[in-house]
């Protein structure tokens, strides 16, 4: 099973551990032959390319019209190349995995992917390019920094599943921080096959009065996407809007409210945010525009 929109950069954001992997609702039943290699050129750049071929039997009420043809099983045949850049990044061994620590020098990700028709009978010709650079720095006397940018294109018609949604994490149940997304939108609220988001946080750092468990820091967030939908015809049964206009959220985000020893190797922070949606995709009611968050960080210090 697949999320619809778990794809291209988004697949490769979550490939380790994501609370955004649990609020998944509209899923995609995939049978998936590939097969892909990964490689290491240049001291900072690692590169994945991929081939793959899937059998797509989507899970929810919809129905995809290519050139007047209404179709709901789709298969696809791909190929992609994933490009990760990260200038003067550190790889070390802990607990028998290896993990990166970033500079504050810029990292930069490309993803391209070709679908194409022929192949066992699949059904879908695009090109599907996206591309990243985020960037964390200190500022001496201010904090922390931290922005990313990212922007997507399809230059073809597409079935929902493949197309650019699920960057919300909004769910009235779930109400739990995710970095890099937007914490008021609704998941799958938008649908685009173009897109540009900027994410963007600074952190104060501590205050100067804190106790041991109690070593509040504060943050404040602004986030704005853009997004457009070439054919909206093309897709039935399913209800969406398109971010034509800029959706703008702004937050305030209070970490290490309660911090505490784990296993001697590190420290856990329990904190809160809330977020408020303003602008053109703005609801009526005031209460409707609010999202509050519970947040988690670890740190070694």
């Amino acid at each position: 099973m697949s999320e619809i929109g778990a794809y291209g950069l988004k697949s490769s954001a979550q490939k380790n551990l994501n609370l955004r992997n649990y609020l998944a609702l509209y899923m995609d039943q995939v049978q998936n032959y590939s097969t892909y290699f990964t490689c290491r050129l240049f001291r900072y750049t690692t590169w994945k390319i991929k081939g793959d071929f899937y059998n797509v039997n989507p899970q929810y009420e919809y129905t995809f019209l290519d050139n007047s043809q209404s179709i709901k099983n789709y298969k696809n045949a791909q190929i992609s190349v994933l490009m990760r850049w990260a200038p003067n990044e550190k790889i070390i061994e802990t607990f028998n995995r290896r993990v990166s620590i970033a500079s504050n020098q810029p990292i930069f990700t490309f993803y391209f992917a070709n679908g194409f028709k022929g192949f066992q009978n699949s059904m879908l010709n695009y090109k599907k390019i996206e591309a990243s650079v985020e960037q964390t720095f200190y500022t001496k006397n201010f904090g922390n920094t931290h922005y990313r940018f990212e922007a997507g294109n399809i230059s073809s018609n597409l079935p929902i599943g493949l197309l650019f949604t699920g960057e919300g994490n909004f769910v009235e149940n779930y109400p739990y921080f995710i970095k890099d997304a937007f914490q008021t939108m609704r998941l799958y609220e938008f649908v685009s096959d173009q897109y540009a988001h900027l994410f963007l946080q600074h952190n104060f750092g501590s205050l100067l009065f804190k106790a041991k468990r109690f070593q509040p820091s504060f943050s404040i967030h602004q986030n704005m996407g853009w997004g457009n939908l070439k054919d909206t015809t093309a897709h039935l049964n399913r209800e969406f809007i398109t971010k034509d206009k800029i959706f703008i959220e702004s937050g305030l985000q209070i970490d290490n409210i309660l911090k505490f020893n784990y296993l001697d190797i590190g420290y856990l922070g329990f904190g809160g945010s809330v977020f408020y949606r303003y602008g053109a995709y703005a609801f009526p009611e005031f209460k409707d525009n609010i999202a509050l968050k519970l947040s988690m960080t670890f740190s070694i210090k």
